[in-house]
């Protein structure tokens, strides 16, 4: 839960810092929620392979930047109260649901195992964490044609409590699964809103069956 935690306000956070989004016509949280995740082991990518930073102090300085995009975006939500019907997005509803039943059952187990792919993730995950550093060099079981970005980013709890979990990032795909759903219901609903004058609740009635088709489709 720690790690799951993290990852939501964090991307929520590097989200809220980017610029633009409110050109589109409306406030999408799905889409700086999805922004936030893939934006956030580019940065450290950058901090600690180029510009030379260590990694802990690369994520230090990721997560500042985050807490200053919440309090930015709260601030907003403060002098602009949106519609309750904001809220009922899957961006939002999601991780707070997700959270919500993990809490309720208690501690998340997970068990790694051979072949998958997110195995493959943790297994160089635990290796950033063990060497503090990303160095592909010193590292072994690393493909050459995937990108660093799942690995970095599933080594920024461990890197913070200084103790490496699997548990801790059982429920990390969430975010980024979150933020694209949140996506798909606010281009729905700004779709309806701009053609068919419903109501807000109307609206966000008919982008939720929209999610739910797609949550269903992938079950």
């Amino acid at each position: 839960m720690p790690g799951y935690i993290l990852f939501i306000l964090m991307d929520f956070g590097i989200g809220a810092l980017i610029p633009g989004i409110g050109r589109l016509g409306f406030q999408s949280p799905g889409l700086r929620l999805y922004l936030g995740i893939g934006l956030a082991p580019i940065a450290v990518f950058l901090l600690h392979r180029i510009a030379g930073i260590s990694l802990y102090a690369s994520v230090l300085i990721l997560v500042a930047f985050a807490f200053i995009g919440l309090v930015l975006i709260s601030r907003r939500l403060l002098r602009n109260r949106p519609p309750l019907a904001d809220y009922s997005n899957p961006a939002i509803l999601l991780p707070i649901s997700v959270g919500a039943v993990a809490a309720i059952f208690g501690e998340i187990n997970y068990l790694p195992y051979l072949g998958d792919e997110f195995s493959g993730w943790l297994n160089v995950a635990k290796q950033i964490n063990a060497l503090e550093r990303y160095a592909p060099e010193a590292m072994k079981f690393l493909q050459a044609d995937y990108t660093p970005g799942w690995p970095l980013l599933m080594s920024f709890p461990g890197l913070l409590s200084g103790q490496f979990e699997e548990r801790m990032l059982a429920l990390t795909p969430i975010a980024m699964h979150a933020g694209l759903l949140g996506l798909v219901f606010d281009l729905c609903n700004r779709a309806l809103e701009q053609f068919s004058g419903l109501p807000a609740s109307r609206r966000a009635v008919y982008s939720w069956l929209v999610v739910l088709l797609l949550l269903g489709a992938e079950a």
